[in-house]
C-alpha cells in the first residue's frame, strides 16, 4: 500500500510517502502563498526521487485544516483531483491533531495551535492517557485571551509552528515545544487519526467563515 500524504495548510508545502506503513521520504517547501504553483511540481519530484509512478499511488491522506484558507484550499482539492482520477481512497486529518505527534508524557495537557491572526489561534486542547489521544478542548477558532481563561498557561505544553509569532501574547511563564514544524510525515502516523472520506464530500476544515463570507454577511444585514 503506497500513500501519498498532502499538507497545504500553513506556509510551509509538505508532502510524503509512505509504503506499507512505513515512512520513505517527505519533501518540505516555504512558498508562503504561493502553494498553488509548487504542490503539484512537489508531489511529481517526490515521486521520481522515490521512483514511485502516480499511477503506483493506492491512498491519498490530506490536512484538511484548520489553516491558511488559500493553502489549506488548494491541498484538499489537489487532492480530491487525484483521488478521483486514480480512483483510489481519500482521507483527511486535522492538521491540529497532527500536531499531537509531539505528543507529551501521559497525562499531560497540551495545546496544539495554528495563527489566525488578530490575537487569535485554531487551537485544540488534548492529553495522552494510556497511549489514546483524549480530547479536552474539540478544536476551534479563539482568541488567546479566551483560551488561557479556560486553561491557565502554566498547566498547558503549548504545541505550534507558529510560536515565534505567538509567544509575546503568551505570558512569560508560558511552555512551547521547541522546533516544531508541521510536517506532512506525521500525517499518518495513527490509522485512528484519519477518516475516509467520499472524494465528492471532502472540504476544507476552516472552522470559521471565509473573510468573503463575512463580507457578503455583513452586506446582508446591511441590506435588511
Amino acid at each position: 500500500m503506497i500513500t501519498l500524504t498532502i499538507d497545504t495548510t500553513t506556509q510551509v508545502l509538505g508532502v510524503a510517502l509512505f509504503k506499507n506503513d512505513q515512512f520513505i521520504k517527505e519533501l518540505t517547501k516555504e512558498t508562503r502563498n504561493n502553494h498553488g504553483s509548487f504542490l503539484m511540481p512537489t508531489i511529481e519530484e517526490l515521486l521520481s526521487d522515490t521512483e514511485v509512478k502516480v499511477t503506483d499511488l493506492e491512498r491519498i491522506v490530506v490536512a484538511h485544516g484548520p489553516g491558511s484558507y488559500t493553502g489549506t484550499r488548494i491541498g484538499v482539492t489537489t487532492a480530491k483531483t487525484l483521488a478521483w482520477s486514480l480512483n483510489i481512497p481519500v482521507f483527511t486529518i486535522s492538521s491540529l491533531t497532527a500536531l499531537s505527534a509531539y505528543g507529551q508524557p501521559d497525562g499531560q495537557l497540551f495545546c496544539t495551535m495554528i495563527d489566525a491572526r488578530r490575537k487569535s489561534v485554531y487551537a485544540g486542547v488534548y492529553r495522552w492517557i494510556d497511549g489514546k489521544l483524549k480530547c479536552e478542548m474539540e478544536e476551534q477558532h479563539i482568541t488567546i485571551d479566551s483560551l488561557l481563561a479556560k486553561f491557565g498557561a502554566n498547566e498547558v505544553v503549548f504545541i505550534s509552528p507558529d510560536a515565534e509569532n505567538l509567544q509575546d501574547s503568551f505570558p512569560k511563564s508560558s511552555y512551547f515545544v521547541e522546533d516544531v514544524k508541521q510536517s506532512p510525515c506525521h500525517l499518518y502516523l495513527k490509522d485512528e487519526w484519519i477518516t475516509h472520506e467520499d472524494v465528492h464530500h471532502v472540504t476544507p476544515n476552516y472552522l470559521r467563515m471565509t473573510e468573503a463570507e463575512r463580507n457578503l454577511l455583513q452586506k446582508q444585514k446591511g441590506a435588511e
